[in-house]
């Protein structure tokens, strides 16, 4: 892939990568973005592109705004999405610009964000990530299709092995046993890295082990085998992860780490360490493979969870720790910040209640409802609860 960089003209080039999803699409494509970056004036990596604009009625709009900060470096305002595509073509016109678009699904997106060769400098590179290999094709002539396929066995043994060993092949006294997780992971990198992130440093007992339950899970069953990944977290790391394929990705990692209650810089790196999650441009990202293996997990385990969550209202958290906790058996009383999606904000004239970071669209196709009907229900926006006069 990397070859193909080199033999191109110096017109504007638009190259698509496509393939089946969980192929490693956007792994290629940043791999691409961080080898060639510093070979352009500017560059930018638009992640989850569908996803963004699925979720966000202004999510086109807030991407032109990434696009254009990240290549220029300063902040641009942008009242819609029209507007945004004349900014691009006239502020980038002239720049020899490296952009990736990933995940992109729709004509639109494409037309917001990078609507033509003219928009860009000479010798500009603009990648796209999708499944749908037409798609490019209908707005760009000439366009340099890649189409990803599952790595083969030598590739994926060197992945496998530069995960696990630092380096492009296994030790000896692991070799079989590395050709056999390889012939588990069905040649998908995330599944690669997600296994070996999980052998680093472990004993040859343990990879036997392991190699031994993948044996009695059905042939593609790839999801009960990455879930070895999950199983060798601490309690803390497990919750924080859950929370992350649940609710959190997506968010800004600063503002979700912070959170009282929530993983540390520690657990989060850990999670960075094990491929569970990524981070990329302060976002918090998980593969679509591994949020459904976390979707997985919470379904499989909630039901024989206990009713065990209580919400006290008041002004004095301090009693409830004084008297609540003295009577019952209870622990971790303390301020509210989430709940079932719901966003709580203490702040110094009230509190504030928003579901903006609840993402009804992942729940609904986590329990096959996507295709049901949506029902209007009328609700005041901004409505402020005040203290009654009489107090109550």
């Amino acid at each position: 892939m990397m070859n193909l960089f080199s033999t191109l003209s110096e017109d504007v080039h638009f190259i698509e990568i496509c393939g089946m999803s969980r192929i490693g699409k956007t792994t290629l494509a940043y791999v691409i973005y961080n080898t060639i970056c510093h070979q352009f004036e500017a560059s930018s990596f638009i992640c989850d592109v569908r996803e963004t604009v699925e979720k966000d009625k202004h999510g086109l709009v807030n991407l032109q705004e990434q696009l254009l900060f990240e290549t220029l470096m300063e902040k641009v305002n942008i009242w819609n999405h029209r507007e945004g595509s004349k900014v691009i073509k006239n502020r980038l016109c002239n720049k020899k610009v490296l952009i990736v678009l990933d995940d992109v699904n729709k004509d639109e997106q494409l037309k917001a964000l990078a609507g033509s060769p003219s928009w860009f400098g000479l010798e500009s590179r603009i990648i796209i990530t999708n499944k749908d290999k037409h798609l490019l094709k209908r707005h760009h002539l000439g366009t340099t299709i890649h189409k990803v396929n599952g790595l083969d066995n030598d590739e994926a043994l060197e992945l496998f092995s530069w995960t696990v060993f630092k380096q492009p092949y296994p030790s000896n006294e692991f070799e079989n046993l590395s050709n056999g997780y390889v012939k588990y992971a069905k040649g998908l990198p995330i599944a690669l890295k997600v296994l070996g992130s999980s052998l680093i440093d472990k004993p040859r007992k343990l990879w036997e082990d392991y190699l031994h339950q993948f044996k009695e899970i059905p042939e593609g069953e790839i999801l009960d085998k990455l879930e070895i990944s999950y199983k060798g977290l601490k309690d803390v790391e497990q919750n924080l992860f859950l929370d992350i394929a649940c609710f959190f990705k997506g968010e800004d990692k600063n503002r979700v780490q912070h959170k009282e209650g929530f993983g540390s810089y520690k657990d989060m790196k850990t999670l960075k360490d094990k491929f569970l999650i990524t981070i990329l441009g302060g976002k918090l990202r998980m593969h679509d493979l591994i949020q459904e293996m976390g979707w997985r997990i919470v379904s499989r385990e909630s039901p024989q969870e206990p009713l065990d969550d209580l919400i006290f209202i008041g002004n004095n958290p301090r009693m409830f720790e004084e008297t609540i906790v003295c009577e019952f058996e209870m622990t971790n009383i303390r301020l509210m910040y989430y709940y079932l999606g719901i966003e709580v904000k203490h702040m110094d004239d009230g509190i504030f209640i928003s579901q903006e970071g609840y993402d009804a669209k992942e729940i609904l196709m986590k329990f096959a409802m996507s295709d049901c009907e949506p029902i209007i229900t009328l609700v005041e926006c901004g409505v402020k609860f005040s203290k009654h006069d009489d107090g109550e």
